[in-house]
């Protein structure tokens, strides 16, 4: 692997062909190359329905590694545990917008994981210059995501589809005035404004 991301509970491995190859066929190998233990339950949902796009996408733009799939591996303890994904959905947009996801094993929610890895992305994200708001897009039914953004300091923007997906965003200038203290777990910020 060229690079990662480490956190203080994480580390953050951008998805290749390889490694994405190896996910659709080879969990063996999976765990081998990441060198980590990976759940019976693996992948999460999201992560299950994006793998070919993101494969698909690495190959036709090898530049593009970093604005996809991130492997979220617990360095917690002793063991090496994939817990899930984040990342982005493409390269940001000619105005700079880069849209952020997130999807953890259900055994793995709620313990600030997404919370972990998300800002470790953002702060990666705007890094690039060129990008000038990171944006996500979720489900009013899924309050702990809603939580997860608002705590990032991300603001709603809309709806989409009817109602049927909240959009939300966090710029540059946003990002840079933040605090950051308190993230791991603070219940009080409330899922809607």
């Amino acid at each position: 692997m060229a690079f990662s991301l480490q956190t203080e509970r994480l580390e953050l491995v951008p998805a290749t062909p390889r490694l994405l190859d190896l996910d659709l066929t080879d969990h063996r190998g999976l765990a081998t190359l990441l060198e980590t233990e990976i759940p019976h339950d693996w992948p999460p949902e999201m992560v299950r329905e994006a793998r070919q796009a993101f494969l698909t996408m690495l190959r036709a733009d090898p530049f593009s590694e970093g604005w996809n799939l991130w492997y979220l591996i617990c360095t917690e303890g002793n063991q090496r545990v994939l817990v899930g994904g984040c990342g982005f959905v493409g390269c940001p947009s000619s105005e700079g917008r880069a849209e952020i996801g997130y999807s953890l094993l259900p055994g793995c929610r709620g313990l600030g994981y997404a919370t972990e890895a998300a800002a470790a992305l953002i702060g990666w994200a705007f890094d690039d210059p060129e990008v000038t708001c990171v944006f996500a897009r979720t489900y009013p039914d899924l309050g702990a995501s809603i939580r997860l953004l608002r705590r990032l300091g991300f603001t709603p923007t809309g709806e989409e589809e009817g109602g049927i997906r909240l959009c939300y965003r966090l710029t540059r200038a946003e990002w840079n005035g933040m605090s950051r203290v308190g993230w791991k777990k603070e219940e009080s910020i409330p899922a809607f404004p």
